[in-house]
């Protein structure tokens, strides 16, 4: 294999591209790649799996007004909507902050697991691309704040007790910031290409 040479995304200067490690513009200082512990992602995602599962599994909030209390979980939220003849915004509560993490999570770990001993991912190239697609689409930061906002407003139609669900929630929207933070779709081709 030749060397690999990249130009830095922000000032367009050509550097070429260490084996591993971090690289740094020299003339704007933007980080074209982290590089660091190999270990840590994999474990970072392997955080998020049981805080993926309260985030799901348990109520996300409780409401109690004239003698009634109701809990709700991210799974419940669509199924309401869907019986109010609300199927698009149904769809897209589920799609968004259910299945589409849990696809991305699942791509992450098929890349992230096995360089742990430099093997060879069967379907990397898929998993890649895949993750690379419903990036974009997973939304718990959305969800995390629209759930603030409605906690804002409904506070004055209803006593509001925040579940274990939130706060799985607000941890999984943290863990995930710091696996974007640490996962370089870059590096995982490039660690492809050696491997071919």
């Amino acid at each position: 294999m030749g060397l690999r040479v990249v130009a830095c995304h922000e000032c367009d200067l050509p550097l070429r591209l260490p084996a591993d490690g971090r690289l740094c513009c020299p003339r704007c200082g933007h980080v074209l790649r982290q590089g660091g512990d190999a270990r840590a992602l994999p474990a970072l995602l392997i955080a998020c799996i049981p805080v993926f599962l309260v985030a799901n599994a348990w109520p996300v909030i409780t409401l109690e007004a004239a003698g009634q209390r109701v809990s709700v979980t991210l799974w419940q939220t669509a199924l309401a909507l869907e019986a109010n003849d609300m199927h698009g915004l149904a769809a897209l509560v589920l799609l968004t902050g259910v299945l589409l993490p849990a696809l991305e999570l699942a791509c992450l770990l098929s890349i992230a697991w096995p360089a742990l001993w430099r093997r060879k991912p069967r379907g990397l190239g898929l998993a890649l691309r895949l993750q690379a697609l419903l990036r974009p689409w997973r939304m718990i930061e959305v969800f995390f704040l629209a759930i603030l906002v409605a906690l804002v407003k409904l506070r004055h139609l209803a006593d509001v007790k925040t579940e274990p669900g939130l706060w799985a929630l607000l941890a999984l929207m943290l863990l995930l910031a710091a696996v974007a933070g640490r996962f370089d779709g870059e590096d995982a081709w490039a660690r492809l290409e050696r491997m071919e």
